[in-house]
């Protein structure tokens, strides 16, 4: 695996879990 590739998808994984935290259902 690239190192480039699991930055990526590291990246979107806190894109995701930033989206969910500030998902107005969670206030």
């Amino acid at each position: 695996m690239k190192i480039v590739d699991f930055l990526s998808h590291i990246i979107e994984e806190i894109k995701n879990t930033w989206e969910s935290w500030n998902s107005p259902r969670l206030l």
